[in-house]
C-alpha cells in the first residue's frame, strides 16, 4: 500500500517511487520505464487486456456451465431409459 511505501506521506517523491515501481512490475525483465506517460498508458493498455481476458473466461466458464447443465439433463434421461428398460 502507499503508506507502506511512502510511510503515509503522499508527496512529489513518493509519487515518483510509485511510479518507478510501476514502471517496473510493467515490464518486468527488461529495464524498467521512467517517463510517466508511457507508464500509465501501458499500466492502462495491460488493465484493459486483463478485462477483456476476464470476460472472455467468464463467458467460456458460462458456457461450461450450460454444457455441464445439459449433459447432467442428458445423463438423467438416460438413467431413466435404463430403469425402464431393465
Amino acid at each position: 500500500s502507499r503508506e507502506e511505501i511512502c510511510g503515509g506521506v503522499g508527496n512529489k517523491s513518493c509519487r515518483e517511487k510509485l511510479f518507478l515501481e510501476l514502471g517496473a512490475i510493467l515490464e518486468s525483465g527488461r529495464p524498467p520505464k521512467t517517463d510517466k506517460a508511457t507508464i500509465l498508458s501501458d499500466a492502462v493498455r495491460i488493465l484493459t487486456q486483463l478485462r477483456a481476458e476476464a470476460q472472455g473466461l467468464t463467458e467460456s466458464n458460462n458456457q461450461l456451465r450450460e454444457t455441464i447443465k445439459d449433459l447432467k439433463g442428458t445423463w438423467n434421461g438416460l438413467r431413466i431409459l435404463v430403469w425402464w428398460c431393465n
